[in-house]
């Protein structure tokens, strides 16, 4: 009897650890998001920045994660810094109201749903994804190049469709901005 309850005590303890969930907080220095909008004629690019987030793992795999984005960081890259008119325009309209509306939205969220494994470091991730106050499903492949309890760091691109959000600016007759923003990310998590 004392044998069959080691036995078991064992096969729990077992069962348990490999149930251990690991939660990893990002490290917003580290971690980017780089965003690229297409128009007719051209396109733009820039960052936005992660405020806080983590990272949820299950033995060594991700299983889940919650980021907080900061949309008054959002910045354009592809006008230089020695052309300040335009790159400060732009940068106030997008995050004006015909945008991303800043004053009143400064924070997107992004909280994931649901992970499937398509191959060996190569996820499937359902997300919620809440930018000015509105939430819709994404989906998208993340690709972990380092899984461990203390170090997670994934690559992943996004596309929205952004009128499912309310961005709805149109822009003019020559300069139509196209529906579709994307978004290359880099999360980098640590203890």
């Amino acid at each position: 009897m004392i044998r069959l309850a080691t036995i078991l005590f064992a096969l729990g303890a077992t069962y348990a650890s490999a149930q251990i969930s690991i939660e990893l907080p990002i490290d917003p220095f580290d971690s980017k998001i780089q965003w690229t909008g297409t128009k007719v004629v051209g396109f733009h690019q820039g960052n936005v920045k992660l405020k806080k987030g983590i990272v949820l793992l299950k033995n060594h795999q991700l299983a889940g994660g919650s980021f907080e984005i900061d949309m008054t960081s959002i910045t354009n890259t592809d006008i230089p810094d020695s052309d300040p008119t335009p790159k400060r325009k732009i940068e106030e309209h997008l995050k004006s109201a015909e945008f991303f509306d800043v004053v009143h939205f400064p924070i997107a969220r992004l909280e994931i749903i649901k992970v499937g494994s398509l191959k060996k470091n190569t996820y499937s991730v359902t997300a919620n994804l809440t930018l000015k106050g509105i939430s819709r499903p994404i989906q998208f492949v993340a690709e972990p190049s380092t899984q461990r309890d203390d170090l997670f760091i994934a690559q992943a691109n996004l596309t929205i469709d952004r009128q499912q959000w309310g961005v709805a600016y149109k822009g003019f007759k020559d300069q139509l901005v196209h529906d579709e923003i994307k978004f290359n990310v880099i999360i980098k998590a640590r203890k």
